[in-house]
Parts: structure tokens; sequence; C-alpha cells
């Protein structure tokens, strides 16, 4: 038996496909009785989904589906776009990791990373990582407003990891604030000794964050040099986000 939201999810997928419907069309459709249809559809009116043209009695789906839609396509395609660029920086810092990831629920999400195959160092880390001692956490958040911030340091707890991680508020705040003006950020032996990180973040115009890093050993992202490993990876941004309106972080 089909729960409520079901139900409702079975309605907005039937205006999706089908354009604008009186609601006993709907009812007749979905074999559903016309007072629950009329709910489920006020419900989705409540929400935003769904509009009533009140002089012809037509539901129809609103922009807001739409940009839905578009804003999970393009989560779905950056990664795949970005996976040839990302091959790219392994091939050039053969012994670096090179990491794609996006923000939810205040943690940094790894949505993919590339190994060269001679990579001295592989990291082995979980998909799911604290923001606030990761490079690629620091970049995702260089991008927040100061009060955004200063929310994010006063609602989460900090462990620390290591002796080098930044776990007193003021100076992480100092240190994603020095992030922003510089365009991208790192954190040196702060989720792990002697890993060093350097990431850039992504927006795009329809609230779109990603950010993309390099991470190996200390010694090695010396070797390579912070400056050169930023021009490469503001580079790969632009490049993998020229076909979508998004650019990296200035």
């Amino acid at each position: 038996m089909l729960t409520s939201s079901q139900k409702v999810f079975d309605v907005l997928e039937f205006l999706c496909a089908n354009g604008p419907h009186k609601a006993l069309e709907v009812s007749k459709a979905l074999s559903l009785q016309k007072s629950s249809v009329h709910r489920f559809l006020n419900s989705l009116i409540e929400f935003g989904y769904v509009r009533k043209d009140d002089q012809t009695g037509l539901f129809s789906v609103t922009l807001k589906v739409v940009q839905l839609g578009a804003m999970v396509s393009s989560k779905i395609d950056m990664v795949e776009t970005g996976r040839s660029y990302m091959r790219e920086l392994v091939a050039t810092f053969d012994q670096a990791t090179v990491s794609f990831a996006t923000f939810m629920d205040k943690q940094v999400l790894v949505l993919r990373r590339e190994y060269p195959r001679n990579c001295v160092t592989r990291i082995d880390l979980s998909q799911q990582l604290p923001a606030y001692c990761t490079g690629l956490g620091k970049a995702l958040l260089s991008t927040k407003s100061e009060e955004e911030i200063d929310e994010y340091i006063a609602t989460v707890p900090r462990t620390a990891y290591t002796l080098h991680t930044l776990t007193d508020g003021e100076r992480l705040k100092q240190d994603l604030l020095a992030a922003k003006e510089k365009g991208y950020a790192e954190d040196i032996s702060e989720i792990s000794d002697s890993l060093h990180c350097v990431a850039v973040p992504i927006l795009t115009p329809h609230g779109g964050l990603w950010a993309i890093s390099l991470s190996g050993h200390c010694s090695v992202i010396r070797e390579y040099g912070v400056e050169n490993i930023v021009k490469h990876l503001k580079k790969a941004v632009w490049d993998m986000t020229s076909g979508y309106s998004a650019a990296p972080v200035a």
C-alpha cells in the first residue's frame, strides 16, 4: 500500500510528465480519491512546487521544480565533468591525490578521489569529513559570510585529531577569513599527521558549492610548491566550469 508521501510524489510526477491538469483528471489518472488529490495538491502548493490557475482550475508545476532538477543535474554533471581534469592533475602531480567534494550537514562530503598509479601516500580517509580541519572544508567554509562562519564555529564541536588541529574558534575564524581573501585553503597535519592539503572552492550562480583539492605528504607538497598547486587547481576549475557559468573564487 502506498503511503501518503508516496502519493504526493506520484501527483507531482504526473504533473511534471503530463503538464497542467484539473484535480479530477489527476484523480482518475492515478486512481486516487479526489479529496485526497486536493489535499496532496494543496500541500504541494504550500511548499511552492505547484500552482493553481483559478480561472481554468488547472494545476501545474512551478519554476521551483525546474530549478530543483537543474541543481541535482548540475551536481551529477559537475562530478562527471571534473573527472578528466582530476586525472590531468594527478598526472601532473604524480605523488598526490585529487579530491572533489561538496558541503552537506556542515561536513565535507567527498564525491570522488583520483589516485595516481605511483602514488607514494595513499589517503585513506572516510567519505565524510569534518570541515574545520580539512583543506576541502576550509575552502567550502571560506565562501560563507562572516556571520555564517560565526554560526558554524558556535554550533559545531571541534575535536583535535592531531597536535596541529585548529580547535580555537577565533584562530579558526581568522584562518577561514584568510582563505577567503587568498581564494584557497590549506590544512597542514590537521586531520592527519604529515598530510598537507591545498583546496580551491567552486561556486555556481544557482547556489552550487564544491571544492577541489590536492593532498599529499607534507614534503611532497612542499616540493611541488603551494603557489604552483593553486595555479593548476584554479585553471582546472576554470576549465571544468566554463560551460556551467561557474568560476573559482578569486
